[in-house]
């Protein structure tokens, strides 16, 4: 599948990634995703909608959250490849991105543009995952095919500051892995409902 992104030929003629970069980045996005998947498919309505407290978020809403995140960030990115370069872009933000992003130690209020909100789409984990999955093939087939200058181009975070492309990758897989370390505390609390 082609994406729109490559009818924008001026930003495709720079491989700014190398090749082990692009393999870490897409292995990133699959073990993330398949995680994810794994985590939630076997889950009944009762567990998949649980909250702990009022305050708390449940299954449902950190996977509809995961997804319009991803969603957001994706759509980010394709507006950067059209914009000037940006000044402050560095690779050594990397490090930080597979360091930080994933940790739960330290809690975020999510923006309200990706707050949960109850949409109908994600009623049950099969319609959510399919959400889920449809949008991490897009993000996936991106990081596959893209010639785009993945260094060259970006927008800032609200929390790590100016980061490039390559590193927006990462920034989605290691969200999907943060929240479903989230999930994994909801399922590990002493309500949580049994399964069948």
């Amino acid at each position: 599948m082609r994406l729109a992104f490559t009818l924008i030929p001026a930003l495709l003629c720079a491989e700014t990634v190398s090749d082990a970069e692009r393999k870490s980045a897409i292995d990133y996005l699959e073990r993330t995703k398949v995680k994810l998947v794994e985590t939630v498919r076997p889950l009944t309505e009762a567990q998949y909608n649980y909250k702990s407290a009022p305050d708390r978020w449940s299954i449902r809403e950190c996977v509809e959250h995961i997804t319009g995140t991803e969603r957001a960030m994706f759509g980010g990115m394709q507006k950067a490849l059209a914009a000037p370069k940006p000044d402050g872009l560095s690779a050594e933000r990397d490090a930080l991105i597979a360091r930080a992003m994933p940790d739960r130690s330290r809690q975020a209020q999510a923006p309200q543009e990706v707050a949960p909100k109850g949409m109908p789409e994600f009623a049950t984990p099969a319609m959510a995952l399919a959400e889920f999955e449809k949008t991490r093939a897009a993000t996936a087939n991106f990081a596959t095919a893209t010639q785009a200058d993945l260094r060259g181009r970006g927008f800032r975070h609200p929390f790590f500051g100016m980061l490039d492309l390559y590193q927006w990758t990462l920034a989605i897989a290691g969200h999907t892995e943060r929240h479903t370390k989230q999930i994994e505390e909801v399922m590990a609390g002493a309500g949580f409902p049994k399964g069948n």
